[in-house]
């Protein structure tokens, strides 16, 4: 799994350790040859017969990385593995690899166009199932969290559709034992810590605590969760506070409320988060309703505390 060591080589001795035949074509850039073709391993003939082949059997072994490239550039291009090729892919020990290096071919598929098919490709080799204890990606799981986040590259401010996003799901949804073999770091840990606690947080049908739970978390967590969700209720729930509940806030501080006549204390904290559930809920809108509904709420309270002193 070590790098290789940088040294001069010949054209023969450079082209033969290339990882596929397609990949060990030369071209001289000499004036008197220039465009001159190299090709001793028929890499021009693979290309036209759509042929993706390794060099030699060993090839996988000597660098796993390899494997991960077979599955990016057979999807990409819509080439097929010659048997040699297939059957030595299964040689391959992508444990042999640091965390680190294996953490970079699976983000280098994550930043493909065709990423949830070229995941599922590695299933072919047993790598998943390698690398997390027997749990392996299904296509339509890849496709659900594809669907999700391309949504989210339409909808949410910033591009929620990108390698590092697809990654974190894609752990989301695998065994623990993935995240360690992945590199995964504790600041992502925590975003899927937190995702599932989004999970348990779906379950509460009160809109107005559900929010304020909503709030603690990052949008990646949230994104992350909703990769997981099937049933409609929950999901447009969370599609909602995506895309448009998060976004509305109190245009009133405590301040406001204060100028007209309220005094500090916990009723007025109180009044402004129930306020916020009220905007949130589509109960009050703009700032002078906002008031009105907060002095209310305030009113109540201190009226309800007067009364259970009295």
């Amino acid at each position: 799994g070590a790098l290789p060591v940088v040294a001069p080589a010949s054209i023969e001795e450079d082209i033969a350790r290339r990882d596929f035949t397609v990949n060990a074509i030369a071209v001289c850039l000499k004036p008197d040859r220039f465009g001159e073709v190299y090709d001793p391993t028929g890499g021009r003939e693979d290309l036209n017969r759509k042929v993706l082949r390794i060099l030699h059997p060993g090839s996988f072994r000597d660098d796993p990385t390899r494997l991960f490239r077979a599955a990016r550039y057979a999807v990409r291009y819509d080439l097929a593995l010659s048997a040699e090729t297939d059957e030595a892919a299964l040689a391959g020990n992508v444990m042999s690899l640091s965390s680190d290096r294996r953490r970079a071919e699976v983000e280098h598929i994550c930043g493909e166009m065709r990423w949830a098919e070229m995941l599922v490709w590695l299933n072919r080799w047993g790598i998943w199932r390698t690398l997390s204890e027997g749990w392996e990606p299904a296509l339509s799981t890849l496709c659900r969290m594809d669907t999700v986040l391309n949504w989210a590259g339409r909808t949410l401010a910033g591009d929620h559709a990108t390698r590092k996003m697809r990654y974190l799901a894609l752990c989301f949804h695998a065994p623990q034992a993935l995240a360690t073999a992945l590199s995964v770091r504790p600041e992502e840990q925590d975003i899927l810590t937190r995702a599932r606690a989004v999970l348990e947080s779906l379950k509460d049908p009160q809109d107005g605590p559900w929010y304020r739970e909503m709030d603690n978390h990052p949008v990646e967590a949230l994104l992350a969760a909703l990769t997981a969700i099937r049933r409609d209720p929950q999901k447009l729930r969370l599609t909602r506070y995506l895309a448009e509940i998060r976004h509305r806030v109190l245009e009133i501080t405590g301040n406001d409320l204060i100028s007209a006549g309220a005094r500090q204390g916990p009723e007025l904290g109180a009044a402004l988060r129930l306020t916020l559930d009220a905007l949130r809920a589509g109960g009050v809108s703009d700032r002078s309703s906002q008031m009105k509904h907060a002095l209310r709420v305030y009113r109540e309270m201190v009226k309800s505390d007067t009364a259970g002193d009295s």
